[in-house]
């Protein structure tokens, strides 16, 4: 290993191979920091190199000071992960039939990336280092082997920095000398030169660098001697730049690209504007180009106030790159200069009797992001709609001051056409086929389906100009591109009228049936219609199959739950808060009459059912404390004993103690209650059963802040009221899992959350807000372990955890209370609500993107908790198939779902027919 002030990396790569290896190698280029010092922890072989800039020296002297007989060599900002050291463990018994292992290698820093390159050497056939930078190693005669060894590698910025600083001296070094570029090295060179801004050098390399192989490269080669020629002044050359392009038939994105941010820079904005023109009549450009070239002319409008085409310009460019900062930051300022006039906004729902709770739902969320200028002037198409759901919908005036007209509909009409069996679709997808028609006061029209969530005002997506268009849509999301979604359209209902498109898709429905109209309404639009629909940017319809993956950009404006799998369904999803939180029907208005104080370092949440034998005891647990800077959120989860008297009493005494209320809901709709109004920078929580230690909060925080860690874990004591007894840090093996692990500072990788996740109770931590509110970490309601699914998914998204060895936290078992039922049942519901962890973990890390980097993680979870709910089952083989299968549908779910890369997906393919074909009594610890 050659290092170089590698401090911050060198104890994570070495503790990761000082087990497996005979002897370390370090060669130090001259380090300033404690890389040596780190080192010789490890080693005595630490040697001296001067730094001659060459790479390949260095990397020939550390090879040289090798004594066994395979050398696997490593940068100090790489290591390798368990399943590969303990591969190496097996491998060195059989090496001698290698001559060179070329290993995986996978960039973390660049989103995985990952390559293949020779790593472990047969010294005897002494290998030899070339090239100063890009160094390759040769072995004469030797044969190359393909390993399923992994080295992980990641950089950090400054890292990258660094390094291509360095390779930049060597090139200089190498041009100095008249030594040899390779490759892609001229062209790197060059680069580095022309931002450098050393032009005459740069100028003389990008003339080397065309390729009659390379199209693009030549494009950038010529647009860049372009410029550089430009900025020297050399018109001469600089024409001829810009006419190599013309010769060379390169007229490309990037040609068009550059030489319309030259012109822009210039100032010359209408001739910029006719180059980015150009780049965007190119469908085959990269969304990277294109995304510039809408930028650009979106730029050109803002410098001449022109806002509604600078808005239009900007939502082109966020078709090709919608979670840029940019984009973002352009719309919402955008969307600012055009929101000062008042607007009247037609929005459109259809709906029977059965969907008029969820249209409710979805009228609700129009109310409360709507633009304080917006007047919402809805239209429900009225399908057999009760007079009491009538009333409640009415009720929606109180959110937000709006218009709502029921609009009649014959139902009968429309239920000749077609309902594909397989989907989950009803008559009411029909309806809006006749909305021209039935608002023939309206020349333009929003509609939304019953399972959309809108979280932004409809001003900009009602503003979209559709002059010429009878429809505007986004493209469907599961079905091929080609096609548009309809549950979100702007329909020019003028237009519609005046083309009479309704008879025009009737008679299409007519003549078109069953696998052709699978997608009922849907199908008839896009056939109908082809090549006259405007497309919509697809964060106004984030299309999501199933409410637990959450939906699918990073900044949606509507949520449009399009699956079979719908947040009325299964409440017990965790992607549901977000639909219940604007569900008219369910809940009642949260109490607003709570303060929150934002400089509050900890809440603690506190859910409470029929908690009064026990709750004085554990409420003035909280008054003993001896750090006092906090607040307790009580969620009174609609008890009928006397539990929200006694937490009144102690909030009127104490400001510290808020007290919310809500219909019985469970512990897990409580908890997520608590954690919406918790104004904590940290959180903790407690059961009602349950007590602190006087000092649990301040040494909790304390060690938080002081060790700088994101988790914070202490042991408990465990009691129960019938024996009276109390265990101690429970170590029987029936009790594995409430013991503290491991104890001190402790730094995560993939495994090691593994052997955490038996330790991941709920109360004997603390937790910090900011990951909870990054990662929207929430517990899954209905389920008897939504604690063990909070403290996993936690743990996903956290970098280190301390291990506290005191006993701060009294875990009370008492008998009738709901810890206690929940810890005694081994019920059906109750394993398989356990057998689902791993699954909402999963659908977790799928939501924030984490899937397929803890893929193996997640695989060993499902194995082991597999075989200890199998052991639930005890001998009952009835209910050990049924679990079986219960486990199996849900992951064949997962798989059908495409979701991972092409690996993972057959190491999961292989996890599902081991769970098939296990003989599940071998499942049965018989001890």
């Amino acid at each position: 290993m050659i290092v170089r002030d590698d401090e911050k990396n060198l104890t994570r790569c070495l503790d990761s191979v000082r087990s497996v290896t005979d002897e370390i190698i370090i060669v130090d280029l001259g380090s300033t920091d404690k890389t040596k010092e780190i080192a010789r922890q490890y080693t005595d072989d630490v040697f001296d190199f001067e730094w001659s800039y060459d790479f390949s020296a260095a990397r020939n002297f550390s090879f040289s000071k090798a004594s066994k007989d395979y050398i696997l060599w490593l940068d100090a900002d790489e290591w390798l992960a368990e399943p590969s050291l303990a591969m190496l463990l097996r491998l060195k018994s059989t090496l001698n039939k290698y001559d060179i292992l070329r290993c995986k290698h996978i960039t973390k820093s660049s989103g995985n990336k990952f390559a293949y390159s020779a790593r472990v050497f047969k010294r005897s056939l002494n290998p030899v280092w070339s090239r100063p930078v890009n160094e390759i190693c040769t072995a004469l005669g030797a044969k190359p082997t393909l390993s399923d060894l992994t080295i992980y590698c990641e950089k950090t910025p400054e890292k990258i920095e660094t390094e291509k600083n360095i390779m930049f001296q060597i090139f200089d070094k190498m041009y100095e000398n008249d030594k040899m570029f390779l490759g892609k090295e001229t062209l790197i060179y060059a680069r580095e030169l022309y931002e450098k801004q050393r032009y005459d050098t740069a100028a003389k390399l990008f003339e080397l660098c065309f390729d009659p192989k390379e199209p693009d490269q030549n494009a950038e080669c010529a647009a860049k001697l372009f410029d550089i020629y430009t900025k020297l002044a050399d018109r001469q050359n600089s024409l001829k730049s810009f006419s190599r392009l013309f010769d060379y038939g390169l007229i490309t994105g990037s040609a068009c690209c550059e030489m319309g941010k030259y012109l822009f820079e210039r100032e010359q904005y209408d001739q910029a504007a006719v180059w980015f023109k150009l780049l965007l009549a190119q469908n085959n450009q990269e969304p990277g180009q294109l995304y510039t070239a809408a930028m650009y002319l979106s730029n050109v409008h803002k410098i001449r106030e022109q806002w509604q085409q600078a808005y239009d310009c900007n939502e082109t460019a966020g078709l090709y790159l919608p979670q840029d900062s940019e984009y973002l930051k352009n719309r919402q300022e955008l969307s600012e200069k055009l929101a000062d006039t008042k607007l009247t906004i037609p929005v459109c729902l259809a709906c029977d009797g059965k969907f008029a709770p969820y249209t409710a739902v979805t009228m609700a969320s129009v109310l409360k992001n709507k633009h304080p200028n917006d007047n919402i002037r809805f239209y429900i198409l009225d399908g057999g709609i009760t007079d009491e759901n009538k009333e409640k919908i009415l009720a929606l005036k109180d959110i937000s001051d709006c218009e709502i007209e029921f609009a009649k509909i014959d139902p009968a009409m429309f239920e000749k056409f077609y309902l594909n069996p397989l989907l989950h679709l009803a008559t009411p997808i029909y309806y809006r086929l006749n909305i021209p028609q039935m608002l023939a006061n309206e020349d333009k029209v929003v509609y939304l389906d019953s399972d959309v969530i809108v979280l932004t005002s409809l001003r900009r997506l009602y503003q979209t100009d559709i002059s010429c268009h009878p429809l505007a849509a986004a493209k469907e999301s599961t079905y091929p591109r080609t096609t548009v979604n309809t549950g979100v359209i702007v329909i020019n209902t003028k237009m519609w009228r005046e083309q009479n498109i309704t008879s025009q898709l009737f008679d299409w429905l007519n003549a078109n049936h069953n696998n052709q109209a699978s997608l009922g309404d849907q199908s008839a639009i896009n056939a109908v219609l082809e090549g006259r629909i405007k497309i919509l940017n697809d964060h106004w319809n984030d299309q999501t199959r199933n409410p637990v993956t959450g939906w699918q950009g990073a900044h949606p404006s509507i949520v449009h739950y399009n699956g079979k799998i719908k947040p009325w369904h299964y409440e017990n999803l965790p992607g549901d808060e977000l639909w219940h939180a604007h569900d008219p029907f369910k809940h009642s208005p949260e109490d607003t009459s709570v303060t929150n104080n934002s400089n509050t370092p900890i809440s603690v949440i506190l859910p409470v059912y029929n908690a009064a034998p026990y709750l004085d005891k554990c409420l003035s647990a909280f008054i003993d404390q001896t750090f006092k800077d906090f607040e307790v959120i009580c969620v009174d989860d609609g008890s009928t004993d006397d539990s929200l008297k006694i937490l009144n009493e102690y909030a009127e005494k104490d400001p510290r103690f808020v007290v919310l209320t809500g219909e019985n809901l469970g512990p897990a709709r409580a908890r997520n209650k608590g954690l919406r109004q918790a104004a904590g920078k940290y959180i903790m929580f407690c059961d009602a059963d349950d007590s602190y230690k006087a000092q649990m909060i301040e040494r909790m925080h304390s060690t938080l802040i002081q060790e700088d860690v994101d988790l914070v874990i202490c042991e408990q004591t465990y009691s129960t009221e019938s024996t009276n007894q109390t265990f101690l840090n429970v170590i029987s093996a029936e009790h594995t899992g409430l013991t503290l692990t491991h104890t001190g500072k402790y730094v995560l990788n993939e495994t090691r959350i593994l052997e955490l996740t038996p330790n991941c109770m709920l109360w004997n931590k603390i937790f910090k807000k900011s990951i909870i509110d990054k990662y929207n970490i929430g517990f899954p309601s209905g389920y008897l372990s939504d604690d063990n699914v909070f403290v996993c998914q936690y743990l996903y998204c956290i970098q280190s955890y301390y291990g506290l060895k005191e006993k701060l936290y009294a875990r009370n078992y008492v008998e009738g209370s709901v810890s206690f039922e929940l810890k005694l049942t081994t019920d059906l519901k109750s394993i398989k609500d356990h057998a689902y962890i791993p699954i909402h973990v999963f659908w977790f890390l799928v939501k924030n993107r984490l899937h397929n980097d803890f893929f193996d993680s997640i695989c060993k979870m499902v194995d082991a908790n597999f075989f200890y709910t199998v052991q639930l089952c005890a001998k009952d083989s009835e209910k050990k198939e049924i679990l079986r299968r219960f486990v199996l549908n849900e992951f064949r779910k997962i798989s059908s779902d495409s979701l991972l890369n092409e690996q993972n997906q057959q190491k999961l393919d292989g996890l599902i027919a081991k769970l098939a074909d296990t003989e599940l009594s071998s499942y049965v610890n018989t001890a």
